[in-house]
């Protein structure tokens, strides 16, 4: 097998729960050139990973364009992948984009995972399909099972996130002080989010322990200004600043790292503290944290109310956006697992 292509269609921290695959495929074929054809805003989820030979970008840029435009420039991807005569292709996404590369690639091999919506005949683009299970299992496993079905077994399952120097050097240059908690307080889906007021309240508990708060966040509008929200009554406290829409996923990284803990919502941030193997508190709505929540990081903790409905992997109640188990979640929940990550007299 000398060239394997691998379909990922999805948003950041899915991508970067793919990682242990390539880890996979190249133990099993150290020769091989792994390709990865992904969303070009996600490529710094996987840029560096070792295991990786190169990447296709597809850039939802495209999307704007007219549907002649977009036709055109699908077929030529199309074009191209099948010029590459790969020998094993794998769609790590359910959609149907990544069936429709695997069919046009005439690779040997295609496997994917069984229909998730989409076209009604996709999984005949398939050589073989993995089964979805309907027990409670982490992505990552899922991901893997696609290795498995070319009979191989993963011995790594570590996520990997790398991290320039050049990443390192610039969050040094910004970092108002060393030794403080970063707080991720956004996700592009706001059902995740916890009530600003209890940020307050966490922060100001944090500050009364002596403890130096940074808080981070992405450059979208409405992240910017929950930010600006969470800040204001923290506006003359020194050690209390934002760094929010000013760097990069990579500069993130080297944040996350510099940071002695973090507490996030379920968003990106928590999956490359788990690939960095740092101590962080992650606080769970709707989500399943089953699927979701840390891996294979002994210093991530899940802080979820518990209640019958949990993990029920809606938008907020009944599709609503608004979650109950988030709203009505006690600072106090957050407190008790910082103050196990992170005991107060550290």
């Amino acid at each position: 097998m000398k060239k394997i292509l691998i379909c990922i269609f999805k948003y950041h921290g899915d991508v970067l729960l793919t990682s242990p695959v390539y880890t996979a495929l190249r133990e099993k074929y150290p020769d091989a050139s792994i390709e990865v054809y992904l969303f070009k805003d996600t490529l710094p989820m996987l840029d560096g990973h070792p295991a990786i030979s190169k990447f296709i970008l597809f850039d939802q840029a495209w999307r704007k364009y007219s549907l002649l435009r977009r036709l055109w420039q699908e077929f030529k991807m199309w074009k191209r992948i099948r010029d590459e005569k790969y020998d094993i292709v794998l769609n790590l996404t359910s959609g149907d984009r990544g069936a429709i590369v695997a069919g046009v690639s005439g690779a040997e091999i295609r496997i994917g995972i069984e229909r998730g919506g989409g076209m009604k005949r996709k999984d005949r683009l398939f050589t073989k399909v993995v089964r979805v299970t309907s027990m409670p299992r982490h992505t990552v496993e899922r991901n893997l099972d696609l290795v498995r079905a070319l009979g191989v077994i993963p011995t790594q399952k570590d996520l990997i996130f790398h991290i320039p120097e050049v990443a390192f050097t610039k969050v040094d240059a910004i970092l108002p002080y060393s030794n403080f908690i970063l707080i991720h307080p956004t996700s592009r889906c706001h059902f995740k989010h916890w009530p600003t007021e209890k940020f307050w309240e966490l922060i100001s508990d944090l500050r009364e322990r002596g403890e130096k708060i940074i808080i981070s966040g992405g450059p979208g509008k409405e992240e910017k200004e929950l930010i600006e929200q969470i800040m204001q009554p923290f506006g003359d406290d020194p050690l209390v600043q934002s760094l929010a829409g000013k760097l990069t996923l990579k500069e993130l990284g080297a944040l996350i790292q510099r940071s002695k803990l973090l507490i996030s919502v379920d968003s990106v941030p928590p999956h490359i503290a788990c690939a960095l193997k740092k101590p962080v508190a992650i606080l769970f709505g709707p989500s399943d944290d089953i699927k979701w929540g840390p891996w294979q990081n002994p210093r991530a903790r899940v802080v979820r109310l518990d209640v019958p409905c949990k993990r029920c992997d809606q938008q907020g109640c009944g599709g609503t956006w608004i979650s109950d188990c988030l709203i009505n979640l006690p600072k106090k929940n957050v407190m008790l697992a910082v103050n196990e990550l992170l005991p107060a007299n550290l």
